[in-house]
């Protein structure tokens, strides 16, 4: 190696150092972070009613202080239509199915902009779960077999929101324009395909 590859070299690397110095003073988004944007789901979910996503996310700093361990869960809120009969006077059953939605990853600075990161998402750790005991019918109910026709509906439910989850996490993979207040207690940030503002406050620590 040259001499002027050498400086140019030992530059890039004392450049990339300063940025991640840089980086790691600025990263006020470590932390826990609860969602207060719903994210519209049905998209994804074109038989139901209604499908909605609240996520929160809690960003963790590695020793090198060069990104770190991510988690995102959502909370999902989903109401599924079931054909009427006789006794709903054909008016269809509406069916509410609360859920939790999990994945683990890991984040890094996107070296371009230090108020974007790229997150690696582990899909292997995602993880669904139907609350069962929040599942209800919303107003009529059916004459017959209403609890193991919500148990059944649900589980199917439970199917269909891993697809609608794997979707929706996968939008995390850019986040651009990480912004926190002065105060340190509000977050937003932008998430892709489609493109959206999301918006987070702190969690309370214990």
């Amino acid at each position: 190696m040259s001499k002027i590859e050498s400086i140019l070299a030992g530059a890039l690397v004392s450049g990339a150092a300063l940025l991640m110095a840089s980086c790691s003073d600025n990263a006020r988004f470590v932390g826990t972070w609860n969602g207060i944007s719903p994210v519209d789901m049905s998209v994804r979910m074109p038989d139901v009613v209604r499908a909605s996503s609240v996520v929160s996310v809690d960003f963790t700093l590695n020793q090198h202080k060069t990104g770190g361990p991510i988690g995102l869960s959502g909370k999902l809120d989903v109401v599924k239509s079931l054909p009427g009969d006789s006794a709903s006077s054909g008016v269809p059953y509406q069916l509410s199915i609360p859920a939790m939605a999990s994945v683990r990853g890991v984040w890094t600075y996107d070296i371009d902009d230090d108020d974007d990161l790229l997150v690696n998402l582990d899909m292997s750790s995602l993880k669904v779960t139907v609350d069962r005991e929040g599942v209800r019918w919303l107003g009529n109910v059916p004459s017959a077999g209403a609890d193991s026709l919500a148990a059944v509906t649900a589980a199917i439910c439970e199917r269909e929101l891993s697809h609608a989850a794997y979707t929706d996490f996968s939008r995390f993979t850019v986040i651009n324009d990480v912004d926190v207040d002065k105060s340190g207690s509000k977050m937003s940030f932008e998430i892709h395909s489609p493109e959206a503002e999301i918006y987070f406050v702190k969690a309370a620590t214990e």
